[in-house]
C-alpha cells in the first residue's frame, strides 16, 4: 500500500469482509463504498444471487467457512485487512482474527472479549488486531470513555457514568443468539447488577425522564445490566460509579429476554422468541437505535447529570458497521499501533468519534451540557 486517498484510506488497500451477506456485512460494504473503496474481497457462507447486494464488478465473492481455519487461510490470501461481520459469537468465536494474525493480515472483528484478547498470538511484529468491535461490545464502552475524557478536560470531577442503550429496532436471529447466550452466562456466574457492583451505599443510578424520553415517550421498558465492558470501565475510572440500562422496544421484548435468560430451553428456540417479540414491538413504527451517556458529577443531593453524549442511528447493524469501518480505517492507516486491541480502545478517540458521526446510517453524534426537563436535548458540540 502507498499514499492515501482523500477519504484517508490507502487507494490500493485490499480489504476482505467475512459475513458479507448478513445485515452487518452489507452495511459495512456500503460504508466502504461511501469512502470510495471500489474493490472488496467478500466472503459469504453460501453463494446467492447478487442483484440485491451492494457489490460492484470490482468485487470478488468467495464462499468461506468462518469456523474453518483452512477455509479462512485460502480466503485471506492477498489481502491487507479482514473485517469479520459474522456471528453468532458463541459459534464463530475468534476463529477469523486468529487465522488473520497467523498470516500477518490485519483484522477487525465484531466478536471477542478481553479474555479472548489475552489468548491471541500475533506472529508478525507489525500486524494489528482489533476485536470486540461493534455497537456492543465496542461503542458501548468507547462512548462513555470518550465522554468522561471530554468532561475531565473541561475541568469536571466525574463522579459517575450512566449508559442507556437500545431503541425501536427488530433484533435479528444472530444477535438474539448472542443476547440469550450472554444473559445465561451472566446468570450462571450470578453476576451482580449495577446497583450492587456500583457503590458502597447501594444507591441505584437511575436515568432521568429526559434521558428516557430522548428514546421515545412510549419506551419505558428498562432493564439494568452489567458486563465485562463495565467492569473494564470501573478499573479505568476508579471511584467513578457506572451503571447501564437497556431500553427495550416494548414489553414483549423485555418479557422474552427475561424468560430466555431464566430458561434452560433450547438456545435457538429462545432466540426465536426474542426475535418474534421484538418484531411485534416494532411493527408499524419508525426504527432507530441509540446510545446515550450521562456524565455525572456529585453534589450535596447526590449524582446529577452535567453533560450528555447522544449517538443515534437508523439501526443496530448500521451502527455496528460504522464501528467496524472506523476501526478498520484506523488499522490500515497505521493510526492504531501494532499489537492486539479492544474495539473500545480504538473507538474512544476524538478522531474515531468524528469519523463515526460521518458514517452512513449514523443520524446524530452530539455532546454538550445537560439540560433539565422533559424536552432535554444536547444542543451544542454537534460533530
Amino acid at each position: 500500500m502507498s499514499g492515501f486517498s482523500v477519504t484517508g484510506l490507502p487507494p490500493d488497500v485490499r480489504i476482505a469482509i467475512v459475513g458479507a451477506h448478513g445485515a452487518v456485512g452489507r452495511a459495512t460494504v456500503r460504508q466502504f463504498r461511501q469512502w470510495g473503496v471500489d474493490r472488496l474481497k467478500l466472503g459469504v457462507r453460501r453463494a446467492r444471487p447478487e442483484h440485491d447486494e451492494p457489490w460492484t464488478e470490482g468485487d470478488s465473492v468467495h464462499v468461506v467457512d468462518a469456523t474453518d481455519p483452512a477455509s479462512l487461510r485460502v480466503f485471506l490470501e492477498d489481502v491487507d485487512c479482514v473485517v469479520n461481520c459474522t456471528g453468532p459469537a458463541g459459534r464463530i468465536g475468534t476463529t477469523v482474527i486468529e487465522a488473520a494474525l497467523a498470516q500477518g493480515v490485519h483484522a477487525v472483528d465484531v466478536n471477542g472479549s478481553r479474555a479472548a484478547l489475552g489468548r491471541l498470538q500475533p506472529s508478525h511484529a507489525e500486524v494489528r488486531g482489533v476485536l470486540a468491535c461493534g455497537m456492543t461490545p465496542g461503542l458501548s464502552a468507547a462512548l462513555p470513555m470518550w465522554a468522561a475524557q471530554l468532561a475531565v478536560s473541561a475541568g469536571m470531577e466525574v463522579g459517575g457514568l450512566l449508559l442507556l442503550m437500545g431503541g425501536r429496532d427488530p433484533i435479528g436471529h444472530t444477535a438474539a443468539l448472542d443476547i440469550v447466550q450472554a444473559a445465561r452466562e451472566r446468570r450462571s456466574r450470578a453476576s451482580p447488577g449495577p446497583a450492587a457492583a456500583d457503590g458502597k451505599d447501594g444507591v441505584v443510578l437511575l436515568p432521568d425522564a429526559a434521558a428516557v424520553e430522548s428514546f421515545d415517550s412510549s419506551m419505558e421498558t428498562l432493564a439494568s445490566y452489567d458486563d465485562e465492558e463495565l467492569q473494564d470501565l470501573r478499573r479505568l475510572l476508579p471511584g467513578c460509579r457506572i451503571a447501564a440500562w437497556a431500553v427495550h422496544a416494548g414489553p414483549a421484548s423485555r418479557r422474552a429476554m427475561v424468560q430466555a435468560a431464566l430458561s434452560d430451553a433450547d438456545l435457538r428456540q429462545a432466540a426465536h422468541r426474542v426475535v418474534a417479540a421484538s418484531e411485534a414491538d416494532c411493527a408499524g413504527r419508525s426504527r432507530f437505535q441509540q446510545l446515550l451517556v450521562d456524565v455525572l458529577v456529585r453534589d450535596q443531593q447526590g449524582h446529577r447529570p452535567a453533560s450528555r453524549l447522544l449517538v443515534r442511528a437508523t439501526d443496530a447493524s448500521a451502527l455496528t458497521a460504522a464501528a467496524l469501518a472506523v476501526a478498520t480505517r484506523a488499522v490500515v492507516t497505521g493510526r492504531t499501533p501494532p499489537g492486539k486491541h479492544l474495539g473500545a480502545e480504538v473507538l474512544s478517540t476524538r478522531q474515531s468519534v468524528e469519523e463515526l458521526a460521518g458514517c452512513r446510517g449514523v443520524l446524530d453524534v452530539v455532546f454538550g451540557a445537560h439540560t433539565m426537563g422533559a424536552d432535554a436535548a444536547v444542543d451544542e458540540g454537534v460533530l
